[in-house]
């Protein structure tokens, strides 16, 4: 009789954090037999005990005439992926790219209020602290849910300045803008930024 050989599944990489899985899923249905390796007990495969690496399992099929075959298992660790620290948003600041802020090499997708095609939108999010989700493609990636901080408009409280005649000397502007913001001015007779030549104006 002709020696027979199973053909077998491949074996798929864990994460070591995976939970067991039964062989008979990378078994050839026209076989029956036994799988061995570090790892396996009762043709179960165990990532955590087994750990991270490359494991060697052979599968040992009932029957004469038959030739034992073997498969490489890997088990890896998950990996976290890196978010970079968003910028200062204000409430009417245009939209931002999420992908941006997420590690370069990875692909996935964003959700959570205010997002949109991997977009965040301060106007739909609104003012407030905002929790998001990256979900990563791929195997043994943990998703990550980083905050992001939406801060209102805050509007100069500003003192209105005298009425002036064109031949009045240059006027310090600074006393008259808000004190808790720090600002320039502009406008027709400003000059640098905090002066105001009724000359010009």
């Amino acid at each position: 009789f002709p020696m027979q050989i199973p053909q077998n599944p491949s074996l798929p990489t864990l994460c070591e954090s995976d939970p067991i899985v039964d062989l008979a899923l990378y078994t050839d249905p026209n076989f029956v037999g036994t799988w061995s390796g570090t790892g396996v007990a009762n043709d179960m495969f165990d990532p955590a005990l087994a750990g991270q690496g490359s494991h060697i399992l052979t599968f040992t099929p009932d029957g004469d005439c038959t030739i034992p075959v073997t498969d490489t298992l890997f088990v890896v660790d998950k990996i976290t992926p890196t978010v970079k620290p968003f910028p200062e948003l204000c409430a009417d600041d245009l939209p931002i790219d999420l992908m941006k802020y997420i590690d370069a090499n990875l692909t996935g997708a964003w959700s959570g209020v205010g997002v949109s095609g991997n977009k965040f939108s301060p106007v739909i999010a609104g003012v407030g602290i905002h929790t998001l989700l990256f979900t990563p493609d791929g195997s043994c990636i943990e998703a990550v849910n980083p905050s992001i901080e939406v801060k209102p408009l805050i509007k100069p409280i500003l003192t209105t300045p005298p009425p002036l005649c064109q031949g009045d000397p240059n006027l310090n502007l600074t006393p008259f803008a808000d004190a808790n913001l720090p600002g320039t001015w502009s406008g027709p007779g400003v000059i640098s930024g905090d002066t105001f030549d009724p000359s010009l104006g």
